[in-house]
């Protein structure tokens, strides 16, 4: 898992919607560029595994813990003024990791465009501009 920690801690961005965005695009680049198969694959493993087996729900919870990892970057930026204040932190996060599952998914169906042509970076502008708070004039 610490593929996934990766992108949610590599940037030391302040400003949290900024930070978000990077979030993101290092995702995005890594699935891209070959650590698809090391990581996703497997991953994906687990949770088609029997249930029986226990290991969809371990992945379950350790899916949990990266959501909670950004629900405080969320929270974070609710403290900076970046985030609107009635944005429920863990619905957000899980907002965003629904993002990196369809980034996963779609690169395990062999969709290419769904990175190559930018369609997920729109997805992602409009999820995270959507929790940022109005920009005042200065």
């Amino acid at each position: 898992m610490e593929i996934v920690d990766e992108w949610i801690t590599a940037s030391a961005e302040p400003n949290v919607v900024e930070r978000l965005k990077i979030m993101g695009r290092i995702h995005a680049d890594t699935v891209s560029k070959g650590r698809f198969e090391g990581f996703v694959l497997p991953a994906f493993n687990y949770v088609a595994a029997p249930p029986a087996s226990g290991l969809p729900k371990y992945f379950g919870k350790r899916q949990l813990e990266r959501i909670k990892m950004i629900a405080e970057v969320i929270e974070e930026g609710k403290k900076q003024g970046s985030i609107r204040q009635d944005i429920d932190s863990m619905r957000a996060a899980y907002r965003m990791m629904v993002f990196v599952w369809s980034e996963d998914i779609v690169t395990m169906m062999g969709r290419d465009e769904y990175l190559n042509d930018g369609i997920s970076l729109e997805i992602l502008d409009l999820l995270i501009d959507d929790m940022a708070a109005p920009k005042t004039e200065s």
